[in-house]
């Protein structure tokens, strides 16, 4: 833990040229492992290293050459899609203006139309309005002689009607008068039979009283009677 970081082995010069090669160019590692296998090379003094290097090193200038054509092909293809997208913009820049002079032409002649609409609409609502008044004018005059004729009709109407209620009122008033006079007699016709009748119940009661009077004292008497027959008998008295 505290100690100093352990140093790893020593490379050579040679050995170090072959890595850094293999570092620069990872895609000929393979190649020149592959080639090492192939001829039984041994450690890092294998006396063929100068030959993998050189092929190495051809492989290097080949990937360069071909990094060198994928630029050059890159630049052109930049170019070329540069150019399109300046077409691009320059047809949608054409596209822009004619839909704005469509557009503007466009709004001109709907404001023409919508001046030309409401000309025409406020001339049809003019003559609309005066027909309208003109026609509430007729259909108010003809309303005004309507109730004018129909208030004379209710008037001669309503004065007919009340000359037949009063008669009607007139000879129901007499009618009642004479059936009322006529209840009245028969009332008092009921009156003075109740008056004859009461002078009856008055009577009946005197007679009454005087029966019961002399039913009592036949009672009495019957009683003393039995009373001194009961006391002889049994020799009371």
């Amino acid at each position: 833990m505290g100690g100093a970081p352990e140093q790893g082995p020593k490379i050579e010069t040679g050995d170090r040229e072959a890595v850094f090669g293999r570092i620069q160019s990872p895609r000929t590692v393979g190649v020149s492992t592959q080639a090492g296998l192939a001829s039984g090379g041994g450690g890092p003094h294998d006396p063929n290293m100068e030959a993998r290097v050189a092929k190495v090193e051809a492989a290097v200038e080949h990937i360069q050459r071909d990094v060198a054509e994928v630029k050059t092909d890159l630049r052109a293809f930049r170019a070329e899609v540069r150019a399109d997208f300046k077409e691009v913009r320059d047809e949608f820049k054409a596209v822009r203006e004619e839909f704005k002079s469509d557009i503007g032409s466009l709004r001109a002649e709907v404001r023409t139309g919508f001046k030309e609409v409401r000309d025409e609409l406020k001339s049809d609502i003019g003559s609309l309005r005066a027909e309208v008044r003109t026609g509430f004018k007729e259909v108010r005059d003809e309303l005004k002689s309507d109730i004018g004729s129909l208030r004379g009709e209710v008037h001669t109407g309503f004065n007919e009607g009340r000359d037949e209620f009063k008669s009607d009122i007139g000879s129901l008033r007499a009618e009642v008068h004479a059936g009322f006079k006529e209840v009245r007699d028969e009332f008092k016709l009921v009156d003075e039979k109740f008056k004859l009748v009461d002078e009856k119940f008055k009577s009946m009661h005197g007679q009454m009283r005087a029966d019961f009077l002399i039913l009592a004292g036949m009672i009495i008497a019957v009683a003393v009677g039995l009373a001194g027959l009961m006391a002889k008998g049994f020799k009371w008295l």
